[in-house]
């Protein structure tokens, strides 16, 4: 489990994120390019431009600093992505040894 200063060193780099991924804009849009596909050998595939990394990254960070059981992103062509034949979530689960309050790998 993080301890006090690595949250603080996560919101920072979060902050940081977050604010380089609103400054990728061109006349007020986003170019992020984000896409899931099924490959030809049945591995799930995420394509995606540098805009569009940075952006799943910011979420990411943020769904990490959360730090809430159950908490999700959708990436769909609803949502995030500009074409989707594989939506996905991203979802936040503590790990057993998170909740113990301890940082023993060998739990694992």
């Amino acid at each position: 489990m993080m301890d006090d200063r690595e949250m603080r060193r996560l919101k920072a780099i979060t902050q940081d994120l977050a604010e380089f991924d609103d400054s990728l804009t061109r006349n007020g849009k986003t170019e992020h390019l984000i896409e899931s596909r099924t490959g030809d050998d049945g591995a799930f595939e995420i394509y995606a431009n540098a805009e569009g990394l940075v952006h799943m990254a910011r979420q990411i960070m943020q769904l990490a600093q959360a730090r809430i059981d159950g908490k999700h992103l959708h990436f769909d062509a609803a949502g995030m992505l500009e074409k989707s034949d594989h939506p996905f979530l991203v979802s936040y689960k503590s790990a057993e040894w998170d909740k113990r309050g301890g940082t023993d790998s060998t739990a694992r």
